[in-house]
């Protein structure tokens, strides 16, 4: 009897084996952890707020000089499979620049997923960040500009 079966069910199972570990691998993204109460880390606690629905939350980490309120956070659309990776922060004594890349479609092993820039401008106001603008994933609060 041939032992060249036996070797390509081992291949095989090798092979799904394998597969089964980069999907896992690449779904179980781990949250990085900022110091509190720095822009990137009010970036982060804004957007985790907006993924798991919690806009009354999300509003907090918004500048009143934000055209937004807790009603347009309501309405915005969030893909829940979505990733985000920081880029780059920037600072003054008084404003914030964070950049962050939002990958969607990492769900698929074989597709090249779709990344969109977005960048949080914040303003220190007393000692605490808030995010000025319209926030992603909000993409517009009625504001008419010429």
């Amino acid at each position: 009897m041939s032992k060249m079966p036996n070797r390509v069910i081992i291949v095989v199972i090798a092979l799904v084996a394998l597969v089964a570990a980069l999907v896992f691998f690449s779904s179980n993204r781990t949250e990085s952890q900022f110091e509190s109460g720095t822009p990137e880390w009010v970036v982060q606690q804004y957007l985790v707020a907006m993924f798991e629905g919690d806009t009354d939350s999300a509003i907090s980490h918004i500048s009143e000089s934000s055209p937004c309120n807790v009603t347009h956070l309501d309405r915005a659309w969030v893909d829940r499979n979505a990733s985000i990776d920081l880029v780059e922060v920037s600072t003054t004594d008084s404003t914030a620049r964070v950049e962050v890349d939002v990958e969607f479609g990492n769900a698929d092993l074989f597709s090249t997923p779709y990344v969109e820039s977005h960048i949080y401008r914040l303003e220190r106001v007393d000692s605490e960040w808030l995010i000025t603008g319209v926030p992603w994933p909000v993409y517009d609060c009625g504001e008419i500009t010429k």
